[in-house]
């Protein structure tokens, strides 16, 4: 096999598995680790974040495979439309990725294994006919709430040694609110084909102007949480730096958010990428505030 078939290969493999989801999955699972352990990596954290990758992973493959139609129409370039995978192929590779996910997480904790578990059904039934959650309104936002902000921190809790009962309940909210926020983003690069497919996303439902307001109050909301946690000593007033923190880097993503033109993209546009790896910050930022700030 050429240098240049493997390559090839590999560019199919990224273009399918849409490999930058994993920003997400990396700082919110280990942010949440370092919240209740003195150290961020070790051999569970690290074989925690395989297992959640591959889930992640074979999850956009698997969605790739149900959703040529409407990738035909939002993204015609990607491996399954343009015929450079079978769906055969794809679905296999998204199988072993699945059951690899699951095999690792049973070998590190078995409550993880049931959280793994989870994952992978709701992925399977979201875009799997004949549930497909996907047809239902606005499942996009709350099954992608689950699966990018409730399933990294939970865990980061359940394979962690002493978990604080009230930074749990706190910053668990916090990061779900996050995932919450930025979730309907995903959805303003799918407007045609979503709607082509009788699909009801945030964008489809309000207009994209009115989703890209409601993406920032939602945002202006998680903040609003955070002060309120302060205010009421439930957090000390040291978050008030991480607050301040995020009213800087929300500006930059409302500034983004509403300058946001659609372009066809082969896995996803430089536009969601940049706010994966901004909302990374903000809780890698609230991270830092926790374990150095006095």
């Amino acid at each position: 096999m050429t240098m240049g078939v493997v390559m090839h290969k590999i560019k199919i493999f990224f273009q399918l598995t849409v490999p930058e989801y994993l920003i997400i999955t990396f700082f919110s699972f280990f942010s949440a680790y370092f919240l209740f352990n003195q150290i961020i990596f070790s051999a569970s954290s690290v074989l925690t974040f395989i297992s959640l990758s591959l889930g992640v992973l074979a999850l956009n493959s698997f969605n790739q495979v149900f959703d040529f139609s409407i990738d035909k129409i939002n993204k015609p370039k990607r491996p399954i439309v343009s015929d450079r995978i079978s769906k055969k192929n794809a679905l296999l590779l998204a199988c072993i990725m699945f059951l690899g996910s699951l095999l690792i997480s049973f070998l590190v904790d078995y409550i993880l294994f049931l959280l793994v578990l989870s994952f992978v059904i709701i992925s399977i039934i979201y875009s799997m006919p004949p549930i497909r959650l996907k047809k239902l309104p606005l499942s996009g936002m709350f099954v992608g709430t689950y699966l990018h902000g409730v399933i990294p921190f939970f865990s980061a809790v359940v394979i962690s040694n002493y978990t604080n009962p009230l930074y749990t309940m706190v910053f668990g909210l916090f990061f779900i609110l996050l995932a919450f926020s930025s979730s309907p983003i995903k959805d303003l690069e799918d407007i045609k084909g979503d709607k082509n497919a009788g699909l009801v996303s945030l964008p489809l439902m309000m207009g994209e102007e009115r989703a890209k307001l409601t993406v920032s109050l939602l945002f202006s909301f998680t903040g609003v949480y955070l002060l309120i946690s302060i205010l009421l000593n439930i957090l000390p007033m040291k978050f008030l730096y991480s607050l301040v923190a995020y009213v800087i880097i929300l500006l930059v993503i409302f500034y983004m958010l509403f300058r946001y033109k659609y372009k066809k993209e082969v896995t996803q546009s430089k536009f969601l990428t940049l706010i994966m790896f901004l909302i990374a910050i903000i809780e890698v930022l609230i991270v830092i505030n926790s374990k150095l700030i006095l």
